[in-house]
């Protein structure tokens, strides 16, 4: 009665271990043999990683960045088509201010810097002129833009009385407005 046990028999210790039976083998003795140094238990090899690669990030990083480069290119254009739509130069009111700065500081050459050759020679070349009265005090009012030409109303008060002078500009080729006649109103 030399035959191997089955599954479900139970254990007799009085029966001799065969090497030669049949369909018993021990687990591991059939694989090939390993031949260096052996890893440590429950150790990868060196180089390895036991847990995989690592976890990739949600993608926001991905998302924030062309939110990011949406809204910069939007602030871009934005700003270009200010600078297009307003002319880029200097405004009719500004130049009114400057004219009137100049003339309040009897300044010619800065007077001429804002204004058309036809009102250049109504100033003259006197830097050191009287200008107005050093206390003269003036609004700017009632601009008007329309595409390259602008009219302004100036309201200069002086020792207590009051004068209203009308403007007209027009745009030069560098696209500031020139003062280009003044009159009282």
């Amino acid at each position: 009665m030399n035959q191997p046990y089955e599954p479900n028999q139970p254990y007799d210790p009085n029966r001799p271990y065969d090497p030669n039976q049949q369909g018993v083998r021990q687990p591991g003795y059939d694989a090939p043999q390993q031949w260096g140094p052996q890893p440590a238990y429950g150790r990868p090899p060196q180089g390895a990683q036991p847990w995989g690669p690592p976890p990739q990030k949600a993608g926001n990083g991905r998302l924030w960045a062309l939110i990011g480069g949406a809204a910069a290119l939007l602030v871009v254009v934005g700003v270009v088509l200010w600078l297009v739509l307003s002319g880029g130069g200097r405004s009719a009111e500004d130049t009114v201010t400057a004219f009137m700065e100049a003339a309040k500081h009897g300044d010619a050459t800065a007077a001429k810097a804002v204004s058309c050759p036809a009102v250049d020679a109504k100033i003259g070349d006197d830097d050191k002129g009287s200008g107005l009265p050093s206390d003269v005090t003036y609004t700017v009012h009632d601009v008007e833009e329309h595409g390259d030409s602008a009219t302004a109303i100036v309201t200069a008060t002086a020792e207590g009385e009051k004068v209203d002078l009308s403007f007209k500009l027009k745009k030069n080729g560098d696209g500031d407005f020139e003062v280009c006649d003044y009159s009282l109103s």
